[in-house]
């Protein structure tokens, strides 16, 4: 039977909610499913079941892959009922004749009989999987690999193993860790007879004359070589130490680096090294080791010379030749009586070698075992992924969660309900970008310091209001657990209309609001200027009030000068009257002039508003009460004139009569006109550009972020909206 489609987001979406719904979708093309792959990671299905659809284990599941599984599916099983999101019991009638069926069938009698239940018809999952790692925990679980666990209680053959796996570095086993094979059985042999063969040759062991040897070999045979060439020739001297010209000694690096290189003493034509004399200090406890090295092996240490060097060199020849024969090898790790005791022990290889043929039969049971695991896992959750990724009616649907939602936000005073997992950051921002939904980035954790999940919430209802980076708020998993949250990032766009209506209006108050703070300040600041100015002129005054009178006193004692013929001076030119001193209330009357001439300019303002108001207004109600009177006079005329003067006069009060009602309703009509045509003409376009911005807002996006390869676009409509974004009823 085809399938069917039905009107999701305004796009057409396949309905798949039935086994037999499921088996159209193999014939179904990529371009119609709703996702041609998905990410694992951002799926809350069951782990082991997305990882045998995911049958290249690369993290993602693909349409092949889905077809795949329904195809095994479908083939084994007769009764499919039990198809359904969440059935973990598999009942044994249901299954086909033949085939894996015939194989699931016989594994799961012998999962039971295990159970102590023979005659049981159905198996659940939990009992397949608590018997899986009960066999996974023998360690025999990998046909040809065993685990150190196999040895049981037998500790001497468990600490074979383990040395085995040590020295060859073992095999990675499907239960994890690492296993003992044959052919790394019989590598652990053979690399312990060679590692025994050459820890027991005979050998004197004189590591510790060799490392001093080798210490100063370079640099001693350095200095042999240029005492012959001073023996050579003796103004040689002179070019047989180091040129220290432009050396900048008080650099430690350099110094240092200058006696590392110098020879070990002042080369001298009989070759000898005069140790306990002027020997370079970077090397004297070198040499001194080196000589009591050999001092150790029983040679004549008087005279430092060449000779004593091959001596040297002679007597750890042996023990470094032996080093050099050393088998790359650990198996000498744990020390050769351990090793010894381990070769020695037949016993312990004939058990490791029966483990290993034993580990054939269990792996081919749990081949049986997981078989009855995968045929389980199909049943309970492929019809689920299937509606993930060929339709998606859950993500529409107010009472259900698709399986790529991870849990609700809760901040700011609002319900986010979905949460979709980032699992590539840079990919996440850039589509989320492309997008003309208000996306939040917000971090998840279990504790405050450690968030570490991640997840893009889109805000899809209402207002930004008091969104920002770094608010913080809580965060509820599909199980109800709650856990921090913080936002990291926001991509911001329109939200709704009325955000879009009255953000122009919030810039133009918080314009306006920063233009009275600066005001404010700014005043303020001229105050406490005054204020602290009058403040000090005052306290000054009244200090040097004192001296002021004495002087002054002084002054009117003083003689007066008798009068002569000089002539008097000039007059002085009359000084200037002085400055009133300032007063904190000095700049009263300009602040009391100030405000008058502005409210003095904004009541003629009002005023002229006001006068336009009222003659618009008599102006229309004139207008509808000539209109009226026409009307009366017009119907007047129509019924015969009996009297016509009378009736002119009569239409002419009722003119004026309906000029007078109508006066209040002209006035509305006026205000409106003033008032409501320039917000129309500014919220029309302002509304329809953002409607059809909200009408692109797109939830594949998100999806895409997520890593999802999407064909149809999953557009919100107003009912999924206000359900992903909204306010707790009271």
């Amino acid at each position: 039977m085809p399938l069917k489609f039905q009107k999701l987001g305004r796009s057409s979406q396949a309905v798949v909610t039935t086994p037999a719904d499921l088996a159209e979708i193999g014939d179904l093309s990529d371009a119609l499913w709703v996702a041609t792959a998905a990410t694992i990671d951002t799926l809350r299905l069951d782990k082991g079941f997305l990882a045998l659809v995911d049958t290249d284990a690369d993290g993602r599941i693909r349409s092949d892959d889905v077809r795949a599984a329904v195809k095994w599916l479908l083939g084994l099983l007769k009764d499919t009922s039990a198809v359904k999101g969440g059935v973990t019991t598999l009942a044994l009638a249901s299954l086909a004749d033949g085939g894996d069926a015939a194989l699931v069938r016989d594994a799961a009698r012998r999962l039971l009989a295990t159970a102590g239940t023979q005659d049981g018809t159905e198996i659940p999952l939990d009992l397949v999987r608590r018997i899986r790692a009960e066999e996974e925990a023998k360690g025999l679980s990998s046909a040809g690999k065993v685990l150190a666990a196999a040895a049981g209680d037998d500790a001497a053959l468990k600490s074979f193993l383990d040395h085995v796996v040590e020295v060859t570095g073992g095999e990675p086993h499907p239960a994890g860790g690492n296993a003992v094979t044959s052919a790394l059985l019989d590598a652990f042999l053979a690399q312990g007879k060679d590692w025994l063969a050459w820890a027991d040759l005979p050998v004197e062991n004189v590591a510790g004359a060799l490392d001093a040897h080798n210490a100063v070999a370079a640099k001693l045979e350095q200095y042999f070589l240029l005492s012959d060439a001073i023996n050579l020739d003796a103004d040689l001297a002179k070019r047989a130490w180091i040129d220290t010209a432009g050396t900048d000694l008080l650099d430690p690096a350099v110094a240092t680096a200058l006696l590392e290189r110098a020879p070990l003493a002042r080369p001298r034509a009989d070759g000898v090294l005069e140790v306990h004399t002027a020997l370079n200090p970077a090397w004297r406890a070198r040499v001194e080791a080196w000589v009591g090295a050999a001092r150790g092996l029983g040679l004549d240490t008087a005279r430092v010379d060449r000779a004593l060097a091959a001596s040297v060199a002679g007597k750890v020849a042996g023990y470094a030749a032996w080093l050099a024969k050393k088998p790359a090898t650990k198996a000498g790790d744990r020390g050769n009586d351990v090793l010894r005791a381990h070769l020695a022990e037949v016993s312990l290889t004939t058990k490791t070698r029966d483990l290993l043929t034993k580990s054939d039969a269990a792996a081919l049971a749990l081949d049986g075992i997981k078989l009855v695991e995968k045929a389980l896992l199909y049943q309970a959750w492929l019809l689920p992924l299937a509606n993930s990724m060929v339709t998606l009616p859950d993500l529409f649907d107010t009472k259900a969660r698709c399986w790529m939602e991870h849990g609700t936000l809760v901040i700011d005073g609002r319900v986010f309900d979905l949460a979709l997992k980032v699992t590539d950051v840079p990919r996440a921002e850039r589509f989320a970008a492309m997008s003309p939904l208000f996306t939040m980035f917000v971090k998840v954790g279990d504790k405050g310091g450690v968030l570490d999940e991640e997840y893009m919430v889109p805000v899809t209802a209402g207002e930004r209001m008091h969104l920002v980076d770094g608010m913080w708020g809580v965060f509820f998993d599909v199980s109800g657990k709650e856990r921090h949250a913080q936002i990291r990032k926001m991509i911001a766009n329109p939200i709704s209309i009325s955000e879009a209506l009255w953000s122009p209006f919030r810039k133009v108050g918080e314009s306006i609001q920063g233009a009275l703070d600066k005001a404010s300040a700014a005043q303020t600041d001229a105050m406490s200027s005054t204020v602290t100015s009058t403040a000090t002129s005052a306290a000054d005054k009244a200090a040097s009030a004192p001296t002021a009178a004495l002087a002054a006193g002084e002054a009117a004692k003083a003689p007066v000068p008798p009068l002569t013929d000089v002539p008097p001076p000039p007059a002085a030119p009359a000084a200037k009257p002085a400055a009133p001193a300032a007063s904190p209330l000095g700049g009263l009357p300009v602040l009391v002039a100030g405000a008058g001439i502005a409210l003095g300019a904004i009541g003629a303002f009002v005023t002229s508003a006001l006068s336009q108001l009222f003659s618009a207004t008599a102006t229309v109600s004139a207008g509808i009460g000539d209109i009226a009177g026409s009307t009366l006079q017009a119907m007047a005329a129509a019924s015969g004139p009996p009297d016509s003067g009378f009736v002119g006069g009569a239409t002419a009060a009722s003119a004026s009569v309906i000029a007078a009602v109508s006066y209040p309703f002209a006035l509305l009509l006026v205000i409106a006109g003033v008032v409501l045509v320039p917000f129309l003409i500014y919220a029309i376009p302002v509304s329809l550009a953002t409607w059809f911005r909200l009408r692109r807002r797109d939830l594949a996006t998100l999806l895409e972020a997520s890593g999802w390869a999407i064909n149809t676009r999953l557009y919100l409509d107003r009912s999924l909206a206000v359900r992903l974004t909204r306010f707790p009823k009271y």
